[in-house]
């Protein structure tokens, strides 16, 4: 966008690896099916590290910063009754956390963190909230519900305060504060039928008929009654546990969630009533952002069409070349890769460029589908 400044809080040049990128290795001693990872420690962003601490290299605070956004980053810290550490309630692993204090640091006052935000004028913003509440559901048991939207008579009832945490959702809590803020362009990004992505699709059924037959799956905790699984309704996810039961080379008397040993653990299992109400989640959520954009007058950058593009091999660029899910996401099979985040970019200057007949130049791809 041929911006002269753009703050962000980034790590050194000297600690490019972060808090712990991970890569890709052939090396499958289990025979599972599970993608293992090896986690690159050179150049990290990591301070110190032990069991109950953890601490990342100095960030210098500025006076301004241009991008809020960080892993694992919940939307319910952006309302406006929430001050900064009221952050620790919504969950989220240390990293996130530590993360998060990274754009705003510890006072004992308390502050609000949109008060950050807001600090100076802004002419443009990009807001994208929704995903992570929507895998917190799935991975944390956060129970993020469709009673955390606003629906559209709430969204265009100017006269419903935000005294209480549950009169109107964050997201438009956030946007009634842009538009004070006097704020004339932006645009709001949807959410994706997350499901769909290629992580919860690497086991199946047909793979665990092929490992394992017709054995029943137990699972569960020592607290409550043994369940099993339905493969016809629910998923198993990609964990170490998950591996070893579908590994060729684990002895059957080692695995977990077979015969008289123990349960899988019930967080590696998605139920296919949970299933049913996070697609429900999707749409609903996918319904508020249409109805934020209509009262807001923000354009939507559909990313719910182009995952399933992307997805079913519709992508096409206009070099001829066809992206696909094997180049669109990373190694995690949820996030996007540098590939994939260069097409987003390019949908959202897309947008920007139909909806406020700008010329902003896209990005080129070549380079990027290159590594």
């Amino acid at each position: 966008m041929r911006l002269s400044k753009f703050e962000q809080p980034l790590f050194d040049t000297d600690s490019y690896n972060g808090f712990g990128r991970k890569t890709r290795t052939g090396f499958n001693p289990t025979g599972g099916p599970v993608p293992k990872f090896n986690e690159v420690k050179n150049n990290s962003g990591v301070e110190i590290v032990d069991d109950k601490t953890l601490k990342f290299k100095t960030y210098r605070v500025k006076e301004t910063l241009d991008n809020f956004a960080t892993p694992d980053f919940v939307s319910g810290a952006l309302h406006s009754f929430n001050g900064t550490q009221d952050y620790e309630r919504f969950g989220g692993s240390k990293v996130s956390k530590e993360l998060f204090y990274r754009l705003f640091q510890q006072r004992s006052d308390n502050p609000k963190f949109v008060n950050k935000i807001f600090e100076k004028k802004f002419d443009f913003i990009i807001v994208e909230l929704g995903l992570t509440e929507i895998l917190n559901t799935i991975f944390n048991s956060q129970n993020y519900s469709t009673i955390s939207l606003s629906d559209e008579k709430t969204i265009f009832n100017d006269n419903v305060n935000e005294d209480s945490p549950l009169s109107i959702s964050p997201k438009l809590s956030f946007l009634r504060q842009i538009k004070e803020n006097k704020t004339r362009f932006g645009c709001l990004l949807n959410v994706p039928d997350i499901l769909e992505v290629p992580y919860f699709k690497q086991i199946n059924q047909n793979l665990i008929l092929k490992n394992l037959g017709n054995i029943p799956i137990k699972y569960g905790s020592s607290n409550e009654k043994y369940k099993y699984l339905d493969i016809n309704k629910d998923k198993l996810l990609p964990f170490s546990s998950v591996d070893s039961l579908l590994s060729s080379k684990v002895h059957i008397s080692l695995k977990r969630g077979i015969y008289n040993n123990q349960p899988l653990n019930e967080s590696v299992t998605v139920q296919g009533n949970t299933l049913d109400g996070i697609n429900f989640l999707v749409s609903s959520t996918n319904l508020e952002i249409a109805n934020l954009s209509r009262k807001f007058n923000f354009p939507i950058v559909d990313i719910n069409s182009l995952y399933k593009n992307i997805i079913n091999k519709k992508y096409v660029l206009d070099s001829g070349i066809i992206i696909d899910a094997n180049s669109f996401f990373s190694s995690d099979g949820i996030y996007p890769s540098i590939t994939g985040q260069v097409i987003i970019a390019n949908e959202v200057i897309k947008t920007l460029n139909l909806f406020y007949e700008t010329e902003i130049p896209l990005i080129s791809m070549q380079e990027y589908i290159a590594q």
